[in-house]
């Protein structure tokens, strides 16, 4: 009998502990612009809105609402944290992320148009988790400035 229960609590922790991990990662929940604390080389966006979900299945769902004059644009991507090309949608010039977990408060990814890399960011938290720092450079020289700062602070 005492065998069974300990199998039954094994079992049930194993289930329930991919669940607990998602909903404690220090990056899920809702980040909004800082624009005092960011640097754009162009003109910046009047909003934007961050929002990561970390599924039972290992994957992310990285959702971005971005406010400028012409409008609003809204893009999303679910990708596990592995370096793979997953599918982006909802972004003009975008089609695809790769995303790597370098610790627990660290990301490394990048953003593609047709197989072509157009920049590579560097995500990552502060000690007390409420704010979301991401540096952002491009590889094409013909960019111009290339190297962008994006604060985000927790919603």
């Amino acid at each position: 009998m005492a065998t069974r229960v300990l199998v039954v609590i094994f079992i049930v922790s194993c289930l329930l502990s991919p669940s607990v991990r998602a909903g404690d990662d220090p990056f899920a929940g809702k980040w909004q612009l800082n624009l005092q604390k960011s640097k754009f080389p162009g003109k910046p966006p009047l909003r934007e809105d961050f929002t990561y979900e970390f599924l039972e299945n290992g994957e992310i769902k990285f959702t971005v609402e971005e406010v400028r004059d012409s409008g609003t644009v809204t893009a999303w991507y679910t990708a596990r944290l592995d370096g793979r090309d997953y599918p982006v949608y909802g972004a003009p010039g975008r089609d695809a992320v790769s995303v790597v977990r370098l610790g627990p408060n660290i990301m490394v990814g990048s953003y593609k148009n047709a197989g072509k890399i157009l920049y590579v960011y560097v995500r990552f938290l502060s000690e007390d988790g409420k704010t979301m720092t991401t540096r952002a450079v491009s590889p094409d020289p013909a960019a111009g400035s290339n190297s962008v700062l994006i604060v985000h602070q927790r919603h």
